[in-house]
């Protein structure tokens, strides 16, 4: 696979950008802008060989982004829980920090609702395992 990203630069020269694979091909000034770079922009720096750096991992696809979820997904969940221990549920907001749902941060909602998530299946565990005994 091969990406190709062109970016004009201030000097009016397009420069490519490949993969470490490829081999680094000088820039090349793009024609009809044969016009000289005005005194006060710094000169280009050349290009570091590819050799001399570290092999660049491959491009990562770039990931679909995970909805954040919703506050009234974080209150299902703590529901969840204080329906079978109310003390758990609370212990759990505790250790974020907060006493009720909407304190709490979006960025923190996944971690509750899995914290929650987990203790829930703890207390389930617990039960089937009293059931069987």
């Amino acid at each position: 696979m091969k990406i190709v990203i062109t970016v004009e630069v201030p000097d009016g020269a397009d420069v490519a950008v490949g993969t470490a694979t490829e081999s680094a091909a000088p820039a090349k000034p793009a024609k009809g802008k044969a016009k000289a770079a005005p005194e006060s922009a710094p000169p280009a720096a050349p290009a570091a060989p590819a050799a001399a750096t570290a092999p660049a991992a491959a491009p990562a696809a770039p990931q679909p982004e995970v909805p954040t979820p919703k506050v009234e997904s974080v209150n299902k969940a703590v529901l969840a829980l204080a329906g079978k221990n109310r003390d758990k549920a609370l212990a759990v907001l505790a250790e974020f920090g907060v006493s009720r749902t909407p304190e709490l941060k979006p960025e923190k909602y996944q971690a509750v609702i899995d914290r929650m998530e987990e203790e829930l299946a703890k207390l389930d565990a617990a039960s089937v395992q009293a059931s069987l005994v």
